[in-house]
């Protein structure tokens, strides 16, 4: 099995080394935990799915911007599209893309991992954000409460033995 491990942050807490200790958090990644996508993942591929995570954006993102990081100039789709096509059928990480994950995962063990250097904004947090999470958690709500008084009303009239494992006294 794959393994990834970073060490504890250790230092003068930041508001980046906080964000990044979030990040690690949620991938498993603090202190001792180790994160495991798939024990047959090749450690070049592994580098770009533990990138893409920490920075919060897609595979193809990270080719993107990784190319733009080595060559200097944003790429067009098309550029990136082969290298992207190679890399998902035939799992080849270009030298590029392996030089800029393992730039990103070393600025994430060190704590000073900051997805604004690389141009990504975080997405601000917005009224119709907290209105579609406060939607999604009252329909779910519903949805539960319909399926218990579902399954109690149905239980009513459903012919129920006395005893439900065996053996019986």
């Amino acid at each position: 099995m794959l393994r990834v491990t970073l060490p504890k942050l250790a230092g003068k807490p930041t508001q980046h080394r906080d964000r990044n200790a979030l990040f690690q958090l949620a991938l498993g990644l603090d202190t001792e935990q180790t994160m495991a996508f798939d024990e047959n993942i090749r450690p070049d591929v592994q580098a770009v799915l533990n990138t893409s995570a920490l920075l919060e954006i897609t595979e193809f993102e990270v080719f993107s911007i990784a190319y733009r990081d080595w060559f200097g100039r944003r790429p067009a789709d098309e550029v990136i599209e082969p290298f992207y096509t190679d890399y998902m059928f035939n799992e080849v990480v270009p030298t590029w893309v392996r030089h800029f994950t393992r730039l990103v995962l070393r600025l994430a063990q060190e704590g000073h991992l900051d997805p604004r250097q690389f141009g990504i904004e975080p997405k601000p947090f917005s009224t119709s954000m907290a209105a579609r999470g406060l939607r999604y958690l009252l329909a779910s709500i519903v949805w539960l409460t319909t399926l218990v008084l579902l399954a109690r009303f149905v239980a009513g009239y459903w012919p129920v033995a006395d005893c439900y494992f065996p053996p019986c006294y």
